[in-house]
């Protein structure tokens, strides 16, 4: 059980602490709280949401080997990709909306705004609405003596997570050449590009991910495939909430560590 619930609390508590510091520097350092740091703390309530049902299955056993509540496990199972749907999806539109707060170069600006109203809504609606389809009857997903056809929840999986990490990508190489061609103090750009650098181990996380439940899978151990699929989810939500805070901890950093900036 704690092998599952342990990281995740971990990480939890950490993104926690992220956005706390955060939501002091915007408003009491700086005093001007904007949309994408409410829209980050709904993406910390849904991550603490999917740390609670993988707290909610440790009974069932999620986190074991043996001994699962197998009805119930798929439930928790589907129920926690749902939320990490979200959970990414809300992170990388706070992300988003910081970029519009932060760049003024057109072509930024222009994919910015493609990306807010046009992806992340698509890849959002396409994971959901194909989470919920894989199997003619939701029900079938977690009860498989129900009549009717699943399509492969490896598939969707893999689909699944191929366009976030792909999205994700877009998201963190959207603004790198402006901030490159920006004119500041070597450490503060150094300082952004190491933010947008440590963007990438979030997708280096959903990489692993991707690798280690399609090993488990292809094993034939479908339902131990979708709890280390949640696990790792859980753990990749938490991380992209604190990278996705970094850039608007920038002014605490200069306030607290003023040899640093």
């Amino acid at each position: 059980g704690w092998q599952a619930l342990g990281p995740v609390i971990a990480t939890s508590f950490l993104s926690s602490m992220i956005v706390a510091i955060r939501w002091y520097t915007r408003a009491c350092l700086l005093n001007c709280l904007g949309l994408d740091d409410f829209v980050i703390l709904i993406a910390l309530v849904l991550s603490w949401v999917m740390c609670g049902i993988i707290a909610a299955g440790v009974p069932e056993g999620i986190g074991g080997y043996a001994g699962f509540e197998v009805e119930v496990v798929t439930q928790l199972v589907a129920a926690a990709n749902i939320v990490w749907i979200l959970i990414v999806n809300v992170t990388k539109t706070s992300l988003l909306i910081q970029y519009l707060r932060i760049f003024q170069t057109a072509k930024v600006r222009s994919y910015t705004w493609t990306s807010l109203f046009l992806l992340v809504p698509a890849a959002t609606l396409y994971s959901i609405t194909q989470a919920l389809l894989v199997c003619q009857s939701t029900h079938k997903i977690w009860d498989k003596e129900i009549p009717g056809h699943c399509h492969s929840e490896v598939t969707y999986w893999l689909v699944a997570a191929s366009i976030n990490t792909l999205l994700d990508l877009f998201v963190l190489l959207l603004p790198i050449p402006a901030i490159a061609s920006l004119y500041l103090p070597h450490k503060q750009k150094r300082w952004l590009l190491l933010v947008f650098m440590l963007g990438f181990f979030v997708t280096a996380i959903g990489i692993i991910r991707v690798l280690t439940v399609y090993a488990i899978a292809k094993s034939g151990r479908w339902i131990q495939s979708g709890v280390h699929a949640i696990i790792w989810s859980a753990v990749e939500a938490d991380v992209g909430v604190i990278c996705a805070s970094l850039l608007a901890l920038k002014p605490f950093v200069a306030w607290s560590l003023p040899s640093l900036m």
